[in-house]
């Protein structure tokens, strides 16, 4: 009901049997603007009055869910390192006659210069004669700059004559080039002329700075001596002056040379670790502190840490300094047999956090000798500084006696007495404000500075918890013991083939971007201007609420800067024009933390506020709902494979390249899905070459887990659930060998708002990849790929992690186990292969994955590792969790990676031993000479019968054997030599046996192939046996025979023209064949009692086939030109003739014990007698085929080339024709199985 007050226009309305809630109550009226507000209906509060202000400016507010594309760049850095001969640089022709230039015949020679090496040779110079009697040499190049690894160059130099002989000597020209090793270094080659030239003289440069006299230049022979200004030996020289020379090492080292149990810092310094965990834990950094407060914080643990036992203190504070000032005089400079760069930067790496803290205690200290004051000062120190003393952090003079009468030597009062003294004078400063002037008297301790080392201390504890470490202090003690160790590795290993040689290095660099689809909202609002005038002072202004409550809450979203269409802005300095319309869109993505964990609803509302003439507006925005699901949480850990396979610069012999591993496994820890997430991949870049080695790296495949991806530069990972992960691989090469290290791994996130906190990346790691392998646990074996990593720097590489590719939280620790012995015997197995059996033995620990390394001096690298079996009865899978390497520190190593379960709850020493098999690899399977069989039997036959043979053979010309596999019913047993296949149970049913026939080689590993049987059980007395095969050239046969006084009948298959053949076998009464010689058909006439066989040809063979039986010969067919068809029934039949044939074969057929063999007649033709012992021999023409089969099946070699199909029927009306028919058949077999090699 509504009615009109004051000039407006009132109403009211009832809401009745409403119950006590939560109501979202809306109010719009034409020409005004629209109410929205939620209320708490209660039987207190039953009246609420609204107001809708009048207006012509209409507009709309919406919030709709949306997706974007969120972007990483991910640059993967790392260093290969090599060693390569020196730059070998040579000057064509390197000998020159000088008599052609004399006599003016020639004026000018091209001179090529090639650089041979792998290294770039620098700063070419071409030294010219100055001094020739005759002639004057002239370059047309002044400067020749630096020659790349294998490129040429070619210089022309003018030779001419001298407007009056002046003799002066050299008959030489010399080309000088530098190389880097450490410093520079130099080498030469030299051009040797002859003619009328003796004498000494000078030499002129070319392409060089450096002319004038050249000295000793007497003779033709010249050798040119440099200085380098740099020795190569500086970063070694400077691990020994400093850490070795100032920590007593030795005594901390074992006498093997192992990694001792008591690191290299913890001996020396004696607890330092240990105090500074306790004293210095980095959850207790201070972050806002300053002033006295920082100090106090600050000295507490230094205090403890470098009075606390520690008499070598100063030794190690010496050490680093030695350390960080040759360091800064040397630069990275080194040569072979120092320890390895990895080892050796690592330690500078460590140092300079070190360095940083030690700057900290000569801030507070001021001088060194603080360091061997006793700790027995600090406790009274910390009492009198406390805020509850006399004078706070100040020391009186009291509180300063008490503290100096702690000492119990006297030479150790000044030390401290300083202190004391600057430590007042500090807090007397900061106090009065007078700190910063006063600050370069040098007595006072500078806190500004202090707090400035104190962030890069509390950085650099952080690097160093990343780097899998507690503190500063543990990462260089790793780092000072590798390296300690290394160094007596490197002294008890000698000589090296790299002495000589030079280490190149390469920063290597791969670009990945990865793009995902992450939820956003796009909000907008429309505005109408109705007004007389234009909308000044626009503002909108947008407030996020959780449904459940009402504080705003913009600070879980990211909000974008508004698109404006029509509007000049909605900061409050907008306008908009009469009769106008304009909007603003704004992009809103959540952050993680608007939704950690389950869907959350928020309201997205605000307010529009804006000015028409002198009047000022504001209303509400109507909030729209939005559903926030949870974000994903990525962590990316790459696995870069660390030592390479390639070729190897300093053999003459040319490796193979073999490719190596860069594998991404994403891990989405977070509640939320990854939606569509792709990683696409750059090629590999060098991005630092400081001596232009020559090299390519190139990524050549990709797999998303165990799948081949194409292209292999893009991965497809799809969606990743939540707590899924998924793994990727990148298959590279590397065109020479060497060794990966210093990985380092970052990201920029690429969002389209450009806000840094968006970022879905929890972390990114990158890992010193040492094998592939798998986690085997309780016999299971998911497929998949693990990473055997290296995380922490040492000189041999030995991995301690191991992480799992299907689930990024499976992370294992990997223990190093001792080797015991290697020890060996060999055995010889079929076709006298001979095997080697290596016995290796480790010590470990139960219920822990542990890594071997042994070095195999028994077997060559040129024997296979085929198979290992350990002595609890397990095989480990070779080349994933054992396999050999030669590339590795120079040697043929053995490596293992296993797990022993322990039969206790705890973990106990073991003694386990291996049996590893070495030999020549099995390379090819055993291979059936038919695709499939197919038979049809009676349902009445004899237990015993042999129904079929199959025959296979090996490449690998090991032995094979025969099994039955997948038929549960014993009816039908296999011999597992011959191959022949017997029934055993009679009766057969009606129906279709179906069989596999496998066959396996004694070869390592042993190899098997299988092949299909199936038997057709009929009723009746018809048998039949098919053989089928196919391939391009194959050549259907049939073969039909019936029992006799039955009705002849004939069974033709066509054969393609390769080759198949027409032929026809009689075993019982005589046959005539007549030939018309007008039309060259060949008509062939039977009695009714003939059992007969027909092949029906119509290609290029001729066929001279003889059958005889017990009856006596019954057919004979010379060889001719045209195929014969054998037709049953009326005299006459027409038979078409066939193109002359390239293959002849000439077969005969006898059921006596003789055998006849007959030579081939043409250059193609087989001439074989076959006989109960069925037995057809090799020939020697160019078709020949070595085929031998016996009754007995005993063992039948006949190589898988053939592509012909044949079927065999018998009748068994009586045990007579059962006995010829089985001689049939077998007879049938063997003419077949020739013929088909034929083909």
């Amino acid at each position: 009901m509504g009615n009109d007050h004051a000039g407006y226009r009132c109403g009211t309305i009832l809401f009745e049997n409403i119950y006590e809630d939560r109501y979202t109550v809306y109010a719009k009226a034409e020409g005004h603007s629209t109410y929205s507000a939620i209320i708490i209906a209660t039987p207190y509060t039953t009246i609420r009055d609204i107001f809708l202000q009048r207006t012509a400016v209409t507009y709309t507010w919406t919030v709709t869910p949306t997706t974007v594309e969120d972007k990483y760049e991910i640059t993967l850095d790392s260093t290969f390192e090599t060693f390569v001969p020196m730059p070998v640089v040579t000057i064509e022709p390197n000998k020159l006659d000088t008599v052609p230039f004399e006599t003016e015949e020639r004026e000018s020679v091209d001179f090529t210069i090639t650089n041979h090496g792998l290294i770039r040779a620098d700063n070419l110079r071409f030294y010219l004669p100055t001094g020739h009697p005759t002639l004057q040499f002239q370059s047309t190049v002044d400067v020749l700059g630096d020659l790349a690894a294998n490129t040429s160059i070619i210089i022309p130099v003018k030779i001419t004559l001298k407007p009056r002989t002046k003799r002066q000597g050299s008959c030489s020209m010399l080309l000088v080039y530098d190389y880097i090793c450490g410093g520079t270094r130099s080498n030469s080659a030299s051009v040797i002329l002859t003619g009328s030239c003796s004498g000494g003289g000078n030499i002129r440069a070319l392409g060089s700075a450096v002319g004038g006299p050249w000295p000793g230049m007497h003779g033709v022979v010249i050798v040119y001596y440099t200085v380098t200004p740099v020795p190569c030996r500086c970063l070694l020289t400077v691990l020994k002056k400093c850490i070795l020379a100032f920590l007593p090492w030795k005594s901390c080292i074992p006498s093997t040379g192992k990694l001792p149990t008591v690191t290299i810092a913890l001996c020396a310094l004696k607890g330092i670790v240990d105090i500074v965990e306790q004293w210095f834990k980095p959850t207790e950094q201070p972050k806002l502190l300053s002033g006295t407060d920082l100090l106090i914080k600050i000295i507490d643990p230094l205090m403890i840490l470098h009075g606390h036992l520690c008499k070598l203190c100063g030794l190690a504070y010496t050490a680093l300094k030695c350390l960080y000032a040759l360091y800064k005089e040397c630069g990275n400079k080194r040569e072979r047999r120092d320890v390895s760069s990895e080892v050796a930067d690592n330690v500078l790496f460590t140092s300079k956090p070190m360095n940083n803290y030690i700057q900290m205690m000569e801030e507070i200290y001021e001088k060194e000798e603080m360091f061997n004051v006793s700790i027995e000062w600090y406790p009274a120190f910390k009492t009198v500084i406390s805020d509850d003393s006399e004078s706070g952090s100040k020391l009186s003079k009291e509180e300063k006696s008490f503290v100096l009468n702690t000492l119990r030597s006297n030479l150790s009062i000044p030390i401290l007495n300083r202190f004391l003294e600057r430590w007042n004078n500090t807090v007397s400063a900061w106090n009065n404000g007078t700190l910063y002037e006063v600050i370069r008297t040098g007595r006072f301790i500078n806190l500004s500075s202090l707090s400035m080392m104190w962030q890069q201390y509390t950085r650099d504890t952080t690097t160093a918890n990343e780097r899998g470490f507690d503190s500063i202090f543990s990462d260089f003690d790793h780092a000072l013991t590798a390296y300690v160790v290394a160094e007596i590795e490197t002294q008890v290993e000698g000589s090296s083939r790299k002495d000589n040689a030079i280490c190149a290095k390469v920063r290597v660099r791969i670009v990945q971007d990865l793009v995902l689809t992450r939820d956003a909202f796009n909000a907008r609002f429309e505005i109408e201007n109705g007004e007389n005038t234009a909308l000044e002072s626009i503002h909108v202004q947008i407030e996020i609420r959780k449904i459940s409550g009402s504080e705003i809450v913009n600070d879980l979203f990211s909000i974008g800067n508004p698109n404006l269409l029509g509007l000049t802005g909605v900061d409050g300095d907008g306008r908009l024009g009469v009769d106008l319309s304009g909007s603003a869109e704004w992009l809103i993505i959540p952050y993680s933390i608007a939704a950690p964990n389950d869907d959350v609803l928020y309201n997205v509302g605000g307010r529009l506020s804006y000015r028409v003439g002198e009047s000022n507006f504001s209303v509400p925005l109507l909030p729209d709902s939005i559903t926030v699901k949870p974000n994903p949480s990525l962590v990316l850990h790459y696995f870069h494979e660390k030592y390479v396979r390639g070729d190897d610069p300093l053999t003459a012999e040319k490796e193979p390249v073999i490719p190596f591993t860069l594998a991404v496994m994403v891990k989405n820890s977070g509640y939320g899905v990854a939606r569509a997430l792709k990683i696409s991949s750059a090629q590999p870049q060098i991005i630092e070459n400081e001596k232009g080695l020559l090299i390519t790296f190139r990524i050549i495949g990709g797999f998303l887990g165990n799948k081949p991806i194409s292209p292999s530069l893009i991965v497809d990972f799809g969606d990743i659930k939540s707590f899924e992960t998924k793994t990727a691989r990148w298959k590279l090469t590397s065109t020479l060998q060497g060794t990966f290290y210093n990985f380092s791994a970052t990201f920029e996130n690429i969002n389209p708002l450009g806000d840094p906190q968006l970022s879905l990346f929890e972390n990114v790691w990158y890992h010193e990849l040492i094998h592939l392998v798998r986690l085997f646990r309780d016999g299971q074996d998911d497929g998949f790929d693990d990473f055997l990593v290296n995380d922490f720097v040492d000189s041999k590489g030995i991995p301690e992690k191991v992480y799992n590719s299907a689930n990024g939280s499976d992370v294992y620790d990997v223990m190093t186990a001792t080797e015991l012995g290697l020890s060996s015997s060999t055995f010889v197995k079929s076709n006298m292969k001979t095997y080697t059996l290596l016995y290796m033995e480790v010590l470990t620990k139960t219920s822990n994955w542990f890594y071997a390394r042994v070095k195999n001096d028994i077997t060559s690298p040129q024997q296979s590792l085929l198979s290992v079996r350990s002595d609890d009865n397990r095989d480990i899978v070779v080349d994933k969790n054992i396999w050999t390497t030669t590339h590795i520190l120079d040697s043929f190593l053995l490596h293992l990676f296993d797990f022993i379960e322990s039969n206790n709850s705890v973990s106990e020493e073991i003694e386990i031993k291996y049996v590893l098999t070495f030999g020549p690899k099995n390379m090819h399977p055993p291979k059936f000479n038919e695709t499939s069989y197919s038979i049809t039997l009676s349902t009445d036959n004899q237990i015993g019968l042999s129904i079929l043979t199959v025959h296979a053979y090996d490449l690998d010309k090991n032995e094979i054997t025969f099994e039955i596999i997948g038929f549960e019913n014993e009816t039908f047993a296999i011999d597992s030599h011959t191959g022949v296949v017997t029934l055993l149970n009679i009766p057969l049913a009606v129906g279709v046996f179906e069989l596999q026939i496998i066959c396996r080689d004694d070869g390592i590993p042993s190899l098997s192939g299988v092949v299909k049987v199936n038997i057709n059980v009929i009723s009746g007395e018809r048998i039949t046996t098919t053989l089928i095969t196919y391939s391009e050239t194959s050549a259907p046969i049939s073969v039909t025979s019936q029992p006799k006084n039955s009705v002849s009948d004939k069974t033709t298959i066509p054969a393609n023209s390769s080759g198949a053949l027409d032929m026809t076998t009689k075993l019982s009464d005589d046959k005539t064949t007549e030939q018309d010689t007008s039309t060259g058909v060949v008509y062939a006439t039977t009695n009714s009692m003939s059992d007969e066989t027909t092949y029906h040809d119509t290609s290029k063979v001729v066929v001279d086939t003889t059958s005889k039986s017990s009856f006596g010969k019954t057919t004979e067919q010379d060889t001719s030109t045209y195929s014969i068809d054998a037709i049953t029934g009326s005299p006459g039949t027409n038979i078409p003739e066939p193109d002359t044939s390239e293959i002849v074969v000439d077969s005969s057929t006898q059921s006596s014990s003789d055998r006849k063999t007959e030579p081939a007649i043409s250059s193609g033709k087989v001439d074989a007698t076959t006989k109960s012992s069925t037995t057809v021999d090799r020939f020697t023409s160019n078709n020949a085929v070595d085929m031998t089969s016996k009754s007995s099946f005993r063992k039948t070699n006949i190589p898988h080339s053939t592509t012909t199909a044949f079927r065999t029927t018998l009748g068994t009306s009586s045990a007579v024709k059962q006995a010829s028919h089985i001689l049939f058949l077998i007879v049938s077999n063997v003419l077949i199985l020739s013929l088909k090699l034929i083909n």
